[in-house]
């Protein structure tokens, strides 16, 4: 059995959280969720078998007296909130809580140029955070990578396909293999790491639902539709770059530029062959046919 029984998840209400509750319901782990303090609770949480607790993300008192009793904590608030980690991480350890997971989940932000790129500037921090407080045995951590959520990269164009226009946007050729994982995979890996404490102790865990180019999942597209598809070149070098240069002018949409650049960029690390875990933490991944029918369903 494993030592962590009481589990808190901070962030339940987002796509990602909503996912991970979801796994985390299919075991026997008795679940808390921390919600901001005078926000409308979501209707996602209601009814899923967790107790909800309201606090004050800007106060660790108040955090650390939701995390009472605690043994694992799971983060996955989004991008604008990965700062308030670091009171998070701090009212953990005043809980007692054993082992936390920071709101991580997608590129590879442990890869040195990657880390270097200011998008992942405040996750870097989380993670040197958590790590310094584990070199003094105040807390675990792991952290859990999947490269681009595929959901999205699919629907919403992230992975550069828009089947509307039959349009395809190919970064650096689209010759390179991206790791990407689904969230109910994620929400697997979650309860895996959980199931595993000691072999995910204090490190980063890498899985995919498939590892995959994108002038791969151009050609499915084109079989699929049987036709050709409007193919835009961009290289990554120039839209960091222009990214930079946003940000540059305190226009924060650079981000997502940056964001491009980690997830399609040759040495960023969102290749995960090699690294891949998934039969540690008990996750199957996608066959080719299953990714077939998943890109069908864009259309």
């Amino acid at each position: 059995m494993s030592p962590f029984q009481n589990i808190a998840l901070v962030g339940a209400t987002g796509n990602l959280g909503s996912a991970i509750l979801t796994a985390l319901r299919g075991t026997s782990f008795t679940l808390t969720v921390l919600t901001r303090k005078g926000s409308a609770t979501s209707k996602d949480t209601q009814g899923l078998g967790a107790k909800i607790i309201p606090v004050d993300y800007e106060s660790k008192d108040s955090i650390a007296e939701g995390l009472k009793g605690v043994d694992a904590v799971i983060c996955t608030i989004g991008s604008a909130g990965i700062p308030l980690q670091i009171n998070i991480i701090d009212a953990a350890i005043a809980a007692g809580v054993k082992r936390f997971i920071p709101s991580e989940f997608g590129s590879d932000s442990f890869n040195e140029r990657a880390r270097k790129l200011p998008v992942f500037k405040n996750k870097v921090a989380v993670q040197q955070h958590l790590q310094e407080a584990a070199k003094e045995d105040k807390i675990e951590w792991t952290a859990i990578l999947g490269g681009p959520f595929l959901e999205w990269g699919l629907a919403r164009g992230l992975l550069g396909c828009h089947p509307k226009e039959k349009k395809f946007i190919l970064y650096d050729g689209g010759v390179r293999p991206v790791s990407t994982t689904l969230l109910t995979d994620l929400g697997k890996a979650v309860v895996g790491v959980l199931e595993n404490p000691s072999s995910t102790r204090n490190r980063a865990l890498y899985i995919q639902s498939i590892r995959i180019s994108q002038l791969k999942i151009l050609d499915i597209f084109e079989d699929l539709t049987g036709s050709e598809w409007q193919r835009v070149q961009v290289q990554t070098a120039d839209i960091e770059k222009q990214g930079l240069e946003k940000l540059g002018q305190k226009d924060m949409s650079g981000m997502f530029n940056l964001l491009l650049r980690a997830i399609f960029g040759e040495g960023y690390g969102c290749d995960f062959v090699g690294r891949e875990e998934n039969g540690l933490v008990k996750v199957n991944g996608l066959s080719h046919g299953e990714f077939v029918k998943l890109v069908k369903e864009q259309l």
